[in-house]
This record gives C-alpha cells, structure tokens and sequence, in this order.
C-alpha cells in the first residue's frame, strides 16, 4: 500500500496550471461563500496587480461539518488542504451519469478521484495551462495572523528550490 501523497505547495494563481487531482496547499482571503452549494471562494492577490485577483472555488460540503464558522466570514485567511478538480471534466462526468440514470456515489467518486493521477506524474510538469478549475477540501483551518509578506517569499524561495533540485520552472 502506497502513503498518502504530498501536498504541493502552492499559490492560488499557480492552481489553474497544476495537474487535475493533484493534492495541493495554498492560502487564500476569503471573498464569498455559498452556503446552498457548500463553496468558499478565496482570493489572493499574489503576483500583484489589478483586479480581479486571482480566486479559487474551494468546495467544502463535505467537511463542513468540521469548518468552524468563523472560517466562512469575507475577510478572513484560512489554509486549505484540497484536491484540485478540472471543473469541465468533472461538470460531463456528472452530466454522463446523470444521462445513464445514476448518481454520483462514493464509489463512483473514487473511481472519479483516481483515474486521472499517478504516484510517478509530477505535478507540477505534466499540467495544462489555464484551465477552470476547482479545489475539492480535505481541510481548511485558520491562517492567524499570517504574514503576507514573509509567507510570499518563503512561497518564492521553494519553488526556486524547486527549479534548482529537479531543473522545473514551477514560478508562477
């Protein structure tokens, strides 16, 4: 049996081009939540520039129950632990069930989940540049006082870590 994968650390603009059902941490501002679709959207205004910033659907449904409250007011930075989703794919995957007359189930889930990731695929190489993607949660807890600044830079000093041991450019 294989251990769980590690998460990459990302930012939220990096997300759009790191391949689908890759497991990935960010941080982000939270600028709105759908409570009927159980959705967070996150925003990050990292690399700087104008608006809009760039933002991320994170669904949360499922751990819902586990996600205090506070977490879901505008305003407040929150860490998320997520699987990133190909939002075209997953939309005619369900269509495809729907038109066969089934449910998207547990077990169809995980079929979902694993067809598209393999332990030896490096995500961050074998990605499709600015697709619409979401981020399915595992988990989502408070950033605190976080450092924006300081959390940037150590942000840009492991993906030029990154660049130096495996000869990728994974910046953003």
């Amino acid at each position: 049996m294989n251990p769980p994968r590690p998460s990459v650390f990302c930012f939220i603009s990096d997300l759009s081009t790191i391949i689908n059902h890759a497991k990935v941490r960010f941080l982000g501002c939270v600028s709105r939540y759908d409570s009927l679709a159980g959705d967070l959207y996150l925003e990050h205004n990292y690399p700087q520039g104008p608006a809009p910033f760039p933002s991320i659907r994170v669904h949360i449904a499922p751990i819902i129950e586990d996600v205090d409250p506070e977490l879901l007011e505008v305003g407040t930075w929150v860490n998320v632990v997520g699987y990133v989703r190909n939002q075209d794919e997953f939309i005619s995957y369900i269509v495809d069930l729907a038109a066969r007359g089934e449910a998207l189930d547990d077990d169809r889930w995980l079929q979902y989940d694993n067809h598209g990731f393999w332990d030896d695929v490096n995500p961050w190489t074998d990605s499709v540049d600015g697709r619409p993607v979401f981020v399915d949660a595992m988990l989502v807890w408070s950033a605190g006082a976080v450092n924006l600044g300081e959390y940037e830079r150590i942000q840009r000093n492991l993906h030029d870590l990154h660049r130096r041991l495996y000869g990728e450019d994974v910046s953003p």
